[in-house]
């Protein structure tokens, strides 16, 4: 017993004076220890908003958050700031870099998805290494396949011509069919887009739900779409209006 408690003295003493020594160093160096450093979170609004489920009434004083971000000021304000403040503390961390770096490298390789075939068509994902988003190919049997959706350089910044698409989405596609020469990809928050073009451009089509997407299907001249919590809308027009089946 008496060996035991002198070598869990022993540990702790290590453990403490490792403390001491970071935090001298730190002090040296003239900033403050992760203990020290203080964030200032912007503030969030909480509104009145009791929902009642069962008869019990269930506050959501944070609903006004769940509005699109894309379309709503206020909450891409918020998500603006938020960011701020997290990203200047990311960037104070000592190492990151070289953390950063060495990520960098073992990320980049080449990556493809799973192939699927509609029809005489084949489809899959391909990612180079470092992109952000992978691209969605398309092959034609025995053709060279050719890039069907590309979202990389979807962004309301970029000033060069963007030939790819002539609408952008900020969520994920979960999956692409075709049908009456019109592809339709669905995804995240009843994400739809469509495509009468062979892909060279891409239109919103309207779902009229928040509820993600994962499986679609065409038959009968109509695109069908099921996904979360039992969802599935049909479209017979080339998926631009979608109606609750």
């Amino acid at each position: 017993m008496t060996s035991f408690k002198a070598a869990a003295l022993f540990g702790a003493a290590i453990v403490l004076a490792a403390s001491c020594a970071e935090k001298t160093a730190g002090e040296q160096q003239g900033k403050p220890t992760q203990a020290e450093a203080k964030l200032t979170y912007p503030e969030t609004k909480t509104v009145d908003q009791p929902d009642e489920f069962f008869g019990v009434a269930v506050a959501d004083p944070y609903r006004w958050l769940e509005a699109d971000v894309r379309e709503d000021a206020e909450v891409s304000g918020w998500v603006t700031a938020q960011n701020a403040v997290s990203f200047d503390y990311l960037k104070s961390l000592p190492g990151r870099d070289a953390i950063q770096d060495r990520l960098r490298v073992l990320w980049n390789y080449e990556k493809f998805g799973l192939p699927t075939k509609r029809g005489e068509r084949y489809f899959y994902k391909r990612n180079d290494g470092l992109q952000n988003q992978y691209v969605l190919y398309v092959q034609d049997g025995d053709a060279e396949p050719r890039i069907l959706l590309d979202p990389n350089g979807w962004s309301d910044d970029d000033d060069d011509d963007d030939t790819t698409t002539t609408t952008r989405t900020y969520y994920d596609l979960n999956g692409i069919t075709f049908g009456n020469n019109t592809f339709v990809a669905v995804g995240e928050r009843g994400t739809v887009r469509y495509s009468s073009d062979n892909g060279s451009s891409w239109d919103n089509g309207t779902s009229g739900t928040t509820r993600e997407f994962y499986e679609r299907a065409y038959g009968d001249n109509t695109f069908v779409a099921v996904g979360q919590s039992g969802r599935h809308s049909y479209s017979s027009n080339n998926g631009t209006s979608w109606d609750n089946g």
